[in-house]
């Protein structure tokens, strides 16, 4: 297997890197091919944010934040102002609602305290109450000391019990240790995706267009895009082709997406870069030149427009005009109207307020 050698790292072939969460490449025949994300255009409405998460390629639209005694708290999440105000991130704004207390009757043998961080007052038994790590407990109650160690208070002591985790099996994941959690869980490793396939007919989807697609698996969408599963989202990809040195021949190959340069023919005068023959420009040398049909001209020709650096065609029924929707002379038997050629013109019909001549 021929290896690639790449800065000072050495890559086997067919192998796959991703070299920023925007491209990954791969080693193909000695050469290293790479890919870049497409992303589609995002617009945030004047409530949002476009943000992009750390490790991830695309921007996406998320609610503007709420700022509170310097903390920051996203959309939808949840703080207490005091004991007894809770908020809540609703697009920027804070919503906060204060807790009413009911009234309380405690019954016999117990007694009205006001716990640390509570609102409201709470019945507990009198049978005494415990200090543990500085916050006060009172008879019956139970709390979680450590990850795997539940304690309670019985009778002014705390008694404190190891928690024994039952033996995790994942056949469809991998075992982890979330913060926080005793025990082990399953989380799933693989995340299928749905792709829609590109309908070559213009036809509308149906469900004949969806596929499903396993974590990592790649669909090639013509010659130079290629889309992939990542954890639950489809990500597209372009192929990005090395460019041929300027003024020297690029040759495009069918069934092919990234051209072969030859830099032995050198591209005609007019042409800054060619592709095919060396006289056909795909861009000119003279940066007043306007592109048309691979040649490098001046001014564009009757029934063509300039639309940027090129010569683009006019509508059918024009036979000069000013952009692809405005006339200025019509071919054949078609008649000018508003900047528009059409076959008859619309009489015109008499207003309220108009004279007879």
């Amino acid at each position: 297997m021929e290896p690639l050698a790449l800065g000072k790292a050495t890559v086997q072939r067919r192998v796959e890197w991703t070299a920023s969460p925007c491209t990954k490449c791969r080693c193909k025949n000695g050469h290293t091919e790479c890919l870049v994300a497409e992303c589609q255009p995002v617009m945030c409405k004047a409530n949002e944010n476009l943000v992009v998460h750390p490790g991830q390629c695309c921007p996406q639209c998320e609610p503007n934040p709420c700022m509170e005694a310097g903390n920051e708290y996203k959309h939808g999440e949840q703080w207490q102002r005091g004991s007894c105000n809770t908020c809540v991130c609703d697009h920027g704004h804070s919503r906060c609602q204060t807790e009413k207390c009911p009234p309380l009757h405690c019954d016999k043998g117990q007694t009205k305290v006001k716990r640390a961080g509570q609102c409201c007052e709470d019945c507990v038994s009198s049978k005494g109450s415990c200090l543990y790590e500085g916050i006060v407990r009172y008879h019956g109650d139970m709390w979680n000391g450590t990850g795997c160690e539940f304690c309670m208070c019985e009778r002014g002591q705390v008694l404190c019990q190891r928690v024994e985790c039952a033996r995790s099996e994942c056949p469809r994941g991998e075992v982890v240790h979330l913060p926080g959690k005793c025990c082990a869980e399953c989380r799933t490793t693989t995340s299928s995706c749905t792709y829609l396939q590109p309908d070559q007919k213009g036809q509308k989807a149906n469900i004949k267009n969806f596929r499903r697609l396993s974590n990592l698996e790649s669909v090639r969408e013509g010659l130079c895009r290629e889309c992939q599963c990542q954890e639950g989202r489809v990500i597209c990809y372009q192929h990005s082709c090395p460019t041929c040195p300027l003024g020297t021949l690029t040759i495009p190959h069918p069934g092919q997406c990234c051209p072969d340069c030859n830099p032995a023919v050198q591209c005609h005068r007019d042409c800054l870069t060619c592709s095919g023959t060396p006289d056909h420009c795909d861009s000119c040398h003279d940066p007043s030149a306007l592109l048309m049909n691979g040649h490098c001209l001046q001014s564009c020709p009757e029934g063509f427009f300039t639309q940027g650096k090129v010569c683009a065609g006019c509508q059918p029924s024009c036979a000069t005009c000013e952009n692809d929707f405005e006339c200025t002379a019509c071919g054949g038997s078609f008649l000018l109207s508003g900047r528009q050629c059409v076959t008859t013109c619309e009489r015109s019909v008499p207003g309220p307020h108009t004279l007879p001549q």
